[in-house]
């Protein structure tokens, strides 16, 4: 696929789809993307609904990617941020 192929809004929208579930994995997909639209992959990341889902599948991906693409690094943070707030407010359920 050509690289601007990867912003038009069907291609994050099925690229979002893709990260939201876990079934079938496309091999070298999110680092091919990390690579050729960054800015598409953190779109597709926050449409997907992947913040709120705790499979280490598509989190290895990114993982992957963001050790060669800084935006896909920092989206990695947040996820991580979101993941350990979570983590905390199910504690405070628990003791309570």
């Amino acid at each position: 696929m050509p690289a601007d192929s990867w912003t038009a809004e069907a291609t994050v929208l099925a690229l979002a789809r893709y990260l939201g579930q876990e079934p079938v994995v496309a091999a070298g997909l999110v680092p091919r993307v990390a690579q050729a639209a960054p800015a598409a992959l953190v779109r597709a990341v926050r449409y997907s609904g992947l913040v709120l889902k705790e499979g280490p599948l598509r989190r290895a991906e990114l993982d992957q990617a963001a050790t060669e693409h800084a935006d896909v690094a920092e989206l990695c943070r947040v996820l991580a941020s979101f993941d350990q707030a979570h983590r905390e407010r199910v504690a405070a359920v628990d003791v309570q």
